[in-house]
């Protein structure tokens, strides 16, 4: 009776382990992915960005250590020395036999005056690391702009998929009733081969649109890293429910935005700060350069006895060979081989080119945001007219699919107008995303990210 319990308890957990296992399954068949789940996935899995991390990482490095030169510089340091026949001792002496002998101590610097070399370096780093952040932010926004054109792109070709297979439904209840209609003798059996033809028409539009949907989709799987693509599904909720309306963007205000948060330019002006402190580094090395220097070292000699013959023992040799010091020294270039006079007239290059490549990334992002608004208006203009003109291309389809039904056009004629219809369907489509993109790429120039 026992056995027969254990037994049962085996099957039911058995039972219950399969179906949750499962139900397990059957929850990650299809996982569905919105715009931001992809950013956000995309950005922590890419390998460009993540190399992008490394090297911000090591540029604040870089910053820190810098700040860390104006510390004093502080050493130990000894030396030991063994002389066998001939030797020379504590009193510089020759005399000898073997002896050895050993001297350390401690040395410090301390640089006073560079010429600001120095901070203004540390300033040049902390530029530096600011533009590298910027720069990653920069990759970032790029990314994201990737992968929403591939988002869009594929939520565009799952809608063209839905759109095909309405056409492809519609055909199949219009052979329905013509089939009908042939049975009771007021069409032609031929009408049957003509909508036939028509419904494969169809079937071969819903493949390349679903062809086109897989292979968008996996493009999208690939930009983002996912490796696993089973039951990958993005979802445009959040974009189906968007309405394009007019709105007030003006390329000057827009402009005005880019300029005080967009992440390429505030990385110019970094840049251009940078190689502003550099010049200034390279100016500082042509001053003097005053130092503070310390030391406290000691010896030992095998050659130092007392009056008994024994070696003096290390304690008393360290106090009577002990030699604080203390000292300021004084470095004034006159002539390095024309060094530091170079290296000025490259900094001021790079100054100079510093500035150009300001000016150039401000015009370029003017005519990116020119073109943006452009493209937004003309999108939202091309939206309404779709809405007004495939109100009555539904009104024209449904008198050609009543003329078909009573024998009085062929089915060419129908399947233009459907086609019609379709193209009417898959215009409104495009302005729509179009819309939603170039309203994306205005919001991101404009400072606002949304991911």
């Amino acid at each position: 009776m026992r056995t027969f319990h254990i037994h049962s308890f085996k099957f039911h957990f058995i039972t219950i382990l399969f179906l949750c296992t499962g139900l397990v399954a059957l929850a990650q068949e299809t996982k569905e992915w919105t715009l931001a789940e992809c950013v956000r996935y995309g950005i922590e899995k890419n390998l460009n960005l993540q190399i992008g991390q490394k090297s911000s990482e090591k540029e604040e490095l870089n910053y820190r250590q810098s700040q860390w030169q104006l510390a004093p510089s502080i050493n130990g340091w000894g030396n030991g020395n063994m002389d066998f026949r001939r030797s020379t001792n504590q009193n510089n002496q020759i005399s000898n036999g073997s002896s050895y002998s050993a001297n350390y101590g401690v040395s410090a610097s301390l640089t006073l005056f560079d010429g600001f070399s120095r901070l203004n370096q540390i300033s040049a780093m902390k530029f530096n690391a600011m533009a590298f952040e910027k720069k990653l932010e920069q990759q970032e926004n790029l990314f994201y702009i990737d992968i929403l054109n591939l988002f869009t792109k594929n939520i565009y070709y799952k809608q063209l998929v839905n759109l095909a297979n309405e056409q492809l439904q519609l055909t199949l209840k219009e052979k329905e009733r013509i089939e009908s209609k042939v049975e009771l003798g007021l069409l032609s059996s031929s009408s049957v081969d003509e909508i036939n033809a028509t419904i494969s028409g169809n079937r071969v539009m819903k493949e390349r649109q679903a062809n086109n949907f897989k292979l968008s989709l996996l493009s999208l799987a690939q930009l983002i890293e996912l490796t696993d693509t089973t039951g990958f599904l993005p979802v445009g909720a959040e974009l189906d429910l968007v309405v394009p309306l007019e709105k007030n963007y003006t390329t000057s205000g827009i402009y005005e935005q880019a300029c005080a948060n967009l992440p390429d330019l505030k990385m110019k002006e970094l840049q251009l700060n940078y190689y502003k402190k550099a010049l200034a580094v390279q100016q500082g090395h042509a001053l003097p350069t005053v130092s503070l220097n310390g030391g406290y070292n000691s010896g030992y000699f095998s050659t130092d006895t007392l009056l008994s013959g024994a070696t003096t023992p290390l304690p008393n040799q360290f106090n009577n060979y002990l030699n604080p010091s203390l000292g300021v020294s004084v470095s004034i270039p006159i002539f390095n081989k024309r060094n530091n006079e170079f290296q000025i007239k490259k900094s001021k290059i790079d100054l100079e080119n510093a500035v150009l490549e300001l000016e150039q990334q401000k015009k370029e992002i003017m005519n990116e945001i020119q073109n943006t608004i452009q493209q937004f208006n003309a999108s939202l203009l091309e939206y309404q007219n779709a809405v007004d003109n495939l109100k009555f291309v539904e009104k024209s389809f449904e008198i050609y699919r009543e003329k078909y039904s009573l024998g009085l056009i062929n089915s060419t004629d129908f399947m233009m107008a459907q086609n019609q219809l379709l193209e009417s369907k898959t215009t409104l489509l495009q302005a729509k995303y179009s819309w939603i993109i170039q309203e994306k790429l205005i919001k991101l120039f404009s400072g606002t990210r949304e991911f």
